[in-house]
């Protein structure tokens, strides 16, 4: 796509602000674009124009059925190129995704089948996306089916290499696919993601072992990710899962997974560091992405990596970053624990420096939180027996007194809480993105270890006191 030249662009900013009102709306509207879509069998009265960031999805308004039966918008004057989604049923995910590049839009389908009845008869680079992926899909979908044979057939038997060698045929004709699809089309936005997508092949390759080690190699090779553009599709935060994939071992101990996920981020901070947007969003993915598997020493290595990086961040995200870069370190093992001052029960105000056990336990949970229901009774069990040396300070982020006092009068440690929800201080503090979450701190408040799971806890608590 080409880029208009700069003084091309103030002059038509200029021209706009220089036309009477009517005649600037006028010229506004001749630049606009239409979707419209029918959907056989749909009852409803609405779908939604959505926009994607990543892997977010953002709705951006509503879409009323006119008198014949078909969805008619105007797309708003300005909208970025991107993958945009038809949203028919919010609740059942039912949506076609779409390429917006100043183009109309026309689609006709049915409800029952939304993609394999899709016809596009309207936008170009829709139909060239459309025909993509369903190339892409297939073949991935015989690839599995494959791989799934060769994890139970013997390795010793004839059979399994003709199906490697199958898996690496595949292989090769998704990359045709891919490159067949970008050099035909070198000017669309969709030649871009697939320029992203693509990895390049090697026909010497002959086993999954060689395709493995060289996709690691090779990942990157053609991937021109310093577009930030693409960030209004899927495609990056596609091809960071699909990398880390490579790393992922299902046998591997959660201490050795961290390790192997460490080269493939070191790479990731590498390849995205080049484009401020690219690189934030790299960032935030993969510590939002760790965060629920409670990869925390993985969580602060990033933290470590990228302080260096985050110079080629506008001042503003810079700021953001690094305000959640310093949460996250000063909420690492051999940091001081951040104060926490709250009211307890009896809304007296209870300070964390004023507990004098050996050890505190600090304690993220909610009443609201079934997982947390569950890990509680084991918590005091393992309190009962422990209480000479440790204390639990427990932090709610419940928002409702009354269910949070039903269930914190059931234990008897130190409960708290700002009844503030996620909104909460501490669980800014604290870096807090799921409950339960636990801090052992030793005598001095400092944070001997930060974990999801009591389980974990307990390990860390036990290899301390033996110490």
């Amino acid at each position: 796509m080409k880029v208009k030249p700069l003084y091309l662009t103030l002059i038509g900013i200029l021209l706009l602000v220089s036309l009477p009102k009517a005649e600037g709306k006028k010229l506004q509207d001749s630049q606009k674009h239409h979707l419209t879509v029918e959907v056989l069998d749909y009852k409803d009265s609405a779908i939604y124009w959505a926009s994607t960031y990543g892997d977010k999805t953002n709705i951006l308004d509503t879409i009323h059925r006119k008198q014949n039966g078909v969805f008619k918008y105007n797309i708003p004057y300005g909208t970025p190129t991107g993958i945009y989604k038809v949203i028919i049923n919010k609740k059942e995910e039912k949506t076609i995704d779409v390429v917006y590049n100043q183009e109309d839009i026309v689609l006709k389908t049915h409800y029952g089948e939304l993609l394999k009845q899709l016809n596009i008869s309207q936008s170009r680079e829709t139909q060239i996306f459309h025909r993509y992926q369903r190339a892409k899909n297939y073949i991935r979908y015989k690839q599995k089916q494959i791989r799934q044979m060769l994890e139970r057939y013997p390795r010793n038997d004839p059979f399994y290499s003709k199906l490697e060698k199958k898996y690496i045929q595949l292989q090769k004709e998704r990359y045709d696919s891919a490159k067949n699809i970008r050099d035909a089309y070198p000017n669309t936005f969709v030649a871009k993601l697939v320029d992203v997508a693509i990895i390049p092949f090697d026909s010497s390759i002959q086993t999954r072992s060689q395709w493995v080690r060289y996709k690691k190699n090779h990942f990157f090779d053609k991937a021109g990710m310093m577009d930030e553009s693409l960030l209004r599709s899927p495609v990056i935060p596609n091809k960071i899962l699909d990398f880390l994939s490579l790393y992922r071992q299902s046998s591997y101990t959660k201490t050795r997974q961290e390790q192997a996920f460490k080269k493939a981020v070191d790479t990731l901070i590498k390849y995205t560091r080049g484009n401020a947007e690219i690189f934030d969003f790299t960032i935030n993915f993969l510590i939002e992405g760790f965060r629920r598997f409670e990869f925390n020493r993985l969580i602060d290595h990033i933290a470590g990596e990228t302080e260096e990086a985050l110079k080629c961040i506008n001042e503003e995200r810079r700021d953001e970053m690094q305000k959640k870069i310093n949460r996250i370190q000063t909420t690492s093992p051999g940091a001081k624990a951040p104060s926490i001052k709250l009211p307890n029960l009896e809304n007296d105000t209870v300070r964390l420096s004023s507990v004098r056990k050996p050890f505190t336990l600090v304690v993220f949970w909610a009443s609201w939180c079934p997982h947390c229901m569950n890990v509680l009774p084991a918590l005091q069990d393992f309190y009962k027996t422990h209480r000479d040396s440790l204390e639990i300070y427990a932090v709610s982020i419940d928002k409702e007194r009354e269910k949070w006092q039903q269930e914190a009068q059931k234990y008897p440690w130190i409960h708290v809480s700002q009844l503030e929800g996620w909104q909460s201080k501490p669980v800014e503090d604290y870096s807090v993105y799921g409950t339960p979450s636990f801090f052992l701190l030793d005598e001095k408040k400092k944070i001997i270890a930060r974990e999801g799971s009591l389980k974990a806890i307990k390990n860390h608590f036990t290899k301390k006191t033996q110490d």
